[in-house]
C-alpha cells in the first residue's frame, strides 16, 4: 500500500536566441510529471521534458528531493 500524497508538476521553459561567436537559436520546452510526497522531508518525482521548438533534446528524469537539515 502506498502512503503519502500524489501531485503533478508542469513547467514551460525557454531560452532566447543569442548572437556572436557562441550564439545559439532560441528554444522552448515543456516539463510534465507526477510527484509523490512520502513524508514532510522526502519527495520522489519522475517525468519528461519535451521540446516544443529549437534544438533542445527530449529527456526523461527521475529524482529525489530530501531535507537533510536535521541530520547535523
Amino acid at each position: 500500500m502506498l502512503v503519502g500524497s500524489f501531485g503533478w508538476s508542469a513547467e514551460l521553459s525557454g531560452y532566447p536566441e543569442t548572437t556572436g561567436a557562441a550564439g545559439a537559436p532560441s528554444s522552448m520546452a515543456i516539463l510534465v510529471g507526477p510527484n509523490w510526497t512520502i513524508n514532510k522531508s522526502v519527495v520522489l518525482d519522475i517525468g519528461i521534458i519535451h521540446r516544443l521548438s529549437g534544438e533542445q533534446p527530449t529527456a526523461s528524469f527521475l529524482g529525489v528531493t530530501a531535507n537533510l537539515g536535521r541530520l547535523w
